[in-house]
């Protein structure tokens, strides 16, 4: 999900879509119903876990750099991090499925490591035979897969700054409320839109205080205010201060509070150096 296809794999991909649903053409494609486009990519859901071909010229071949440069330059950003994703995964591309999409990421990682950060490499490789042997070997790559793309989030946090872009990171500490997904993500959508009554469609009841606290950031953040709340301006809420990258606003079942997270994105110390590469 953190990858990005190849031109040539971006081709293959192509092929496979037009062989699955029997057409030739982009026009064709684009008479598709949604259910039909829905049922092909379930069935090619591995195929399509990477991101956007990476061409040189609409999206630069380092995108790292390409931020840090400045090529996002004048945005203001919010960029979130849950500190529980890996159920996720399992949901977006089935149980079935689970195991060749978490190996198909582990091996991307690795040959990118390898092919840049050797030392690195080695590390991973020694962190998930190590996990795994207190936990199935699939659950230890998953685990390494969620760091790697935690960290990977966080690097992109850091080289907009460095761009001169404003970041506001949020971190997002709060026990998953829909068990059978686990994500973060899921919690924080439902947050912002204020979609509390579809979390309650699975038995589960959003924080109140979390909900409208972060709606009221968000609101601030869209009509350019200072991030940041007073005491009581949401009743029986402390103040809050929402500051820039580094610092992250870390929300969990019981506060808000402002402080740096580098510490929290990976148990493999040596990655830690790729955020000064």
């Amino acid at each position: 999900m953190f990858t990005y296809s190849t031109p040539e794999t971006s081709r293959n991909l192509a092929k496979k879509l037009l062989q699955e649903t029997s057409t030739t053409t982009m026009e064709e494609l684009m008479q598709l119903s949604t259910q039909r486009l829905k049922e092909a990519q379930q069935k090619l859901v591995l195929d399509l876990a990477s991101g956007p071909t990476r061409d040189g010229k609409l999206i630069p071949l380092d995108m790292y750099t390409a931020y840090q440069n400045g090529a996002a330059s004048g945005i203001e950003f919010i960029i979130g991090i849950p500190s529980n994703e890996r159920q996720i995964y399992k949901s977006l591309v089935g149980e079935k499925k689970y195991e060749d999409f978490i190996s198909k990421e582990i091996d991307s990682i690795v040959r990118f490591l390898d092919d840049n950060y050797p030392a690195e490499a080695n590390a991973v490789r020694a962190y998930i035979e190590n996990q795994a042997e207190s936990m199935p070997e699939l659950e230890a790559q998953a685990k390494m897969y969620e760091q790697f793309y935690t960290l990977s989030t966080y690097r992109c946090a850091q080289k907009l700054t460095e761009g001169g872009n404003k970041v506001h990171l949020l971190y997002w500490n709060v026990k998953p409320l829909i068990e059978n997904l686990g994500s973060g993500t899921v919690d924080v959508a439902a947050a912002f839109l204020g979609s509390r009554e579809a979390v309650q469609l699975y038995g589960n009841v959003l924080n109140r205080d979390i909900a409208e606290t972060l709606q009221k950031l968000f609101r601030k953040f869209e009509s350019g205010e200072e991030i940041r709340l007073f005491n009581n301006e949401i009743k029986g809420i402390n103040a809050i201060d929402w500051k820039e990258f580094p610092q992250a606003l870390i929300v969990s079942e019981k506060s808000f509070k402002c402080e740096p997270i580098a510490d929290k994105l990976t148990e493999v110390e040596c990655l830690m150096d790729l955020l000064a590469k």
